[in-house]
């Protein structure tokens, strides 16, 4: 394992675990995980199930403005504004610990949304690079992966997927 931090923006689910589990071959990890209501949420119980196995050097849990999820069947613009806050809260912890990367286990299966994700990772990656004196990367290793590839690459990297949400 590097020596390298990396912060990794955990839901709690299974494209989280396996998101985590190729970091922390390559990385140091910070998962972080945001929480939108005040009390527990099964996402929050999974993410701590998944802090106990991975033993990250740090792990938080941070409390968003109580807006409604959107549902992993949203259009893939609806799905990536509901990341802005938690991506936000990535880049600058990124920046504050003087990460090498920003992990994120976004996966989008079709062609166009694809491309709208890719395009939001490099914004991000660019936004990041710039506050970090080009030091730090977007990782989204499934982004154009789908559940079978997941599910595939989950069993190669012995990823916990009984911990998922």
């Amino acid at each position: 394992m590097a020596n390298e931090l990396a912060i990794v923006l955990c839901s709690g689910g299974a494209n989280s675990i396996v998101t985590t589990a190729l970091a922390a071959q390559r990385h140091r990890v910070v998962m972080i995980h945001a929480e939108r209501y005040e009390r527990p949420s099964p996402q929050l119980t999974a993410f701590e199930r998944q802090v106990e196995h991975f033993k990250p050097e740090r792990a938080q849990t941070i409390v968003l403005p109580a807006a409604p999820p959107v549902e992993p069947s949203a259009n893939v613009a609806d799905r990536l504004a509901d990341l802005l806050p938690l991506m936000g809260v990535g880049a600058r912890l990124a920046a504050k610990a003087d990460a090498a990367a920003l992990y994120l286990g976004l996966s989008v299966s079709d062609t166009n949304g694809l491309v709208t994700a890719q395009e939001f990772t490099q914004l991000w990656g660019d936004l990041l690079r710039h506050v970090c004196g080009g030091q730090c990367n977007v990782e989204t290793p499934l982004i154009d992966l789908n559940t079978t590839q997941i599910a595939e690459l989950a069993a190669q990297v012995d990823a916990p997927m009984e911990l998922s949400a």
